[in-house]
């Protein structure tokens, strides 16, 4: 009777080990302060990190305008900054490496902020 269930026991131990050999566990860490011109923290500014592959990633910041972003897959990645009221204040691009924490700090107001996203509305 436990014959039958060996071999199945046995493509199950395989599978798991392949499963494990072949998954790519790289993932990197973004952290950084947000502050405003006069160089204060903003604090509750939103980081947002969009991806088509895996979930996104957003985050407010802390009372000192501090921000960490843990277990990113690595690659390239485009973030987005919004300050404390919801208003889109930078675009900007990092490269996430494994077992690293990349650095982005970013000032309010030092650069203008990206374009908006242009909605087409077809003709009727």
């Amino acid at each position: 009777m436990k014959a039958p269930f060996f071999p199945l026991l046995i493509i199950l131990l395989i599978s798991m080990i392949g499963i494990f050999i072949g998954c790519d566990y790289s993932r990197g860490s973004i952290e950084g302060l947000i502050t405003d011109e006069s160089g204060q923290p903003v604090s509750g500014a939103w980081v947002f990190a969009p991806s088509g592959v895996s979930p996104c990633v957003i985050i407010s910041t802390d009372e000192d305008g501090y921000y960490i972003l843990e277990n990113i897959p690595t690659g390239k990645w485009e973030i987005e900054l919004y300050d404390e009221y919801g208003w889109g204040v930078g675009l900007e691009s990092v490269t996430v490496r494994s077992g690293e924490t990349t650095r982005l700090d970013f000032t309010i107001g030092a650069k203008p902020p990206p374009d908006p996203p242009r909605i087409i509305i077809p003709p009727y």
